[in-house]
């Protein structure tokens, strides 16, 4: 049973408009005509008009548009591609400026279509841009794949065949530069397929010797004929791009200039005029902006909130860098400050760098109100200078949280007492862990100078770019970063405290300054022996500590007990041996224990904030 046919729609709506007159409706009572593009055939007549009409309209038109007229019917087809209206399409080639005349070997529709139409000639693939002009025709990536083979073989060695039957030395199936790929960073030269096989089929049709050597003549000569309009061709189709480049470029301007002058209007005056060059091209190239299309009313109430969010994130940028500024220059006066009072005291020590440093009173009241002041009134190093004074009651602050901080970590290891007093941080039994770097030896207060609590973060707001700035740049000591969990005590006490008792210490009164003092010597006798030489290590206190500690730090795991987890029993050597093994560590100092605080501690400048590791710096320090 066929298909049942559907009622034409012109046809439906002249009937309604019939039964609407029939009903006596007025004309103001019918819905308003949609004037909808291309169903009202207004050229349908145009094949009907006079001859002299047509032929004076056609030779105004563009070669593309008069392709596309073409296109539209058979009787367009017919007039247009016959032989008589080459004149037509010669007067449309000088609508384009400088176009080359047509290759004789390509029809002018042909010419058109490769020119003006970005088509593929194979399988109609649509945004084609590049023209392969060795062959005359556009292909796809998935086309030129198939028609066009790099590495030919077997085109070579037909090549070789006909030159030396016909002794025709210029003799060659058709090549092209094929466009760069994803495989390829380079034009790659490559056999034309369709040529190469059409080739091989008249070859195998000749019959005689004469006729191979026409035909290798003749195909030469027609290859030097399709070469020789390229150059032109590519001359033009670049002066074509240019000048396309150009035009669309100038719509660009004209763009942006427009949507600076509506920017001003809507108040961004101040902003615009205060915007570098760089934040200028950045607008320039906002997606809303650069669009090659003139701008309309509509047109700008559709990326107007695009825009201005973008102005808003210029501004917001515009006003964290002068924040920075700020933030740097009166981080410098407070850093003079400070450094002024520090010198008044004298050079610095080791415990100058577990005090706080000047950005760490930056964040710390009464000096945090003029670093976060608003701009104005400008703060300047007097306003500093002023606060002086402040300066060791607010360090003394800084201290004491420190030590309350890690008074309640040392809380959780160390033996509550009686009373409720804080713990002596000073204890030898007691030392502190990162969780960090794993240092496992760091003691009170040394930990507040301790690397990982003093690291530079890199962060995109003001106060982060300025202490980069300073710390980086200007070789400021940077302030104190360290989380609740960066440290945390060591738990063993027990190990710690038979260390103590061993050397004739009280563990619960004798501190790291008293132990240090001691130079006695003990030796670990749940350590097997050395079956080589019959002898046992030596440790001092520092490193008896550390070979019994039960966890698996960073530092000193290679000494670690060799006997039961602990259960190290220490003996005390005597004076006499004490003295023979402290010579042998002078002569050998890789003997003795060494903790990792004192090996990997930087230089510092006793006159500035100057530190680092490197001897060749230090020395080029103090010359400058």
């Amino acid at each position: 049973m066929p298909p049942r046919k559907k009622a034409r729609k012109d046809r439906a709506l002249a009937s309604d408009v019939d039964s609407e007159a029939a009903a006596g409706a007025s004309p103001a009572d019918r819905p308003p005509r949609r004037n909808l593009r291309g169903r009202r055939g207004g050229l349908k007549d145009m094949p009907n008009m006079p001859l002299d009409i047509l032929i004076e309209v056609f030779t105004c038109m563009h070669p593309r548009d008069l392709l596309n007229l073409a296109r539209t019917s058979k009787i367009f087809r017919a007039f247009l591609t016959s032989r008589n209206s080459a004149l037509l399409w010669k007067a449309a080639r000088k609508q384009v400026e400088g176009l080359p005349d047509c290759p004789p070997f390509l029809s002018e529709p042909q010419y058109a279509n490769l020119l003006f139409f970005p088509y593929c000639h194979s399988c109609l693939k649509p945004n084609v841009k590049t023209i392969i002009w060795e062959v005359y025709a556009r292909y796809c990536p998935g086309c030129r794949d198939k028609l066009f083979q790099t590495r030919a073989y077997d085109a070579m060695a037909f090549n070789k065949l006909v030159r030396v039957e016909t002794r025709v030395q210029h003799f060659a199936v058709n090549t092209a530069l094929v466009p760069r790929s994803k495989d390829s960073y380079h034009d790659t030269p490559a056999v034309y397929l369709p040529h190469f096989k059409e080739a091989i089929a008249k070859w195998k049709a000749l019959t005689n010797d004469a006729e191979k050597v026409q035909f290798a003549q003749g195909h030469v000569a027609a290859r030097k004929q399709r070469i020789l309009p390229i150059e032109a061709l590519k001359a033009w189709k670049a002066a074509e791009s240019n000048n396309r480049t150009e035009e669309l470029e100038n719509i660009r301007k004209a763009r942006f200039e427009s949507i600076v002058a509506r920017l001003r209007q809507e108040g961004w005056a101040d902003e615009l005029d205060q915007m570098t060059t760089h934040s200028l091209n950045q607008l320039k190239d906002h997606k809303a902006v650069r669009k090659p299309q003139k701008l309309s009313d509509t047109i700008w109430q559709s990326i107007r909130q695009d825009v201005i969010t973008h102005m808003e994130g210029v501004r917001a940028a515009r006003l964290d860098k002068e924040r920075f500024k700020e933030f740097s220059k009166r981080l410098v006066y407070l850093s003079h400050v400070a450094a002024a009072y520090e010198a008044s005291l004298g050079r610095r020590t080791p415990m100058t760098e577990s005090q706080a440093c000047s950005l760490d009173l930056a964040k710390l009241p009464p000096f945090q109100q003029l670093v976060d002041a608003p701009s104005s009134p400008e703060i300047m190093q007097a306003d500093f200078e002023r606060l002086q004074d402040m300066i060791p009651i607010v360090k003394a602050a800084w201290l004491a949280d420190r030590e309350q901080e890690f008074s309640k970590k040392a809380l959780e290891v160390l033996p509550r007492g009686e009373d409720s007093s804080p713990p002596n941080l000073s204890l030898a039994i007691l030392t502190f862990k990162c969780d960090s770097c794993h240092r496992e030896d760091l003691k009170w207060p040394n930990v507040l100078a301790h690397e990982c609590a003093r690291d530079v973060v890199y962060r995109q707001d003001s106060w982060g770019q300025a202490i980069v700035e300073l710390c980086v740049w200007q070789g400021k000591r940077p302030p104190w970063t360290a989380t609740d969990d960066m440290f945390s005590a060591n738990v063993d006490i027990e190990g710690a405290r038979s260390v103590v008792t061993a050397c004739g210490f009280d563990p619960d009164v004798a501190t790291h300054e008293d132990m240090d003092k001691c130079e006695v010597r003990l030796v670990c006798m749940a350590c097997p022996p050395n079956t080589e030489v019959i002898s046992k290590e030596t440790f001092d206190w520092r490193g008896a500590i550390a070979h019994g500690r039960p966890s698996e730090g960073t530092f000193g795991s290679a000494r670690r007990c060799r006997g039961v987890p602990g259960e190290s029993t220490w003996k005390l050597l005597d004076a006499a041996l004490t003295a023979r093994v402290r010579e042998v560590e002078c002569n050998d100092p890789t003997h003795l224990y060494v903790p990792p605080m004192f090996y990997d501690k930087k230089k510092c400048c006793a006159h500035c904030e100057f530190h680092c590791h490197d001897s060749r710096a230090i020395a080029v320090h103090c010359r400058e």
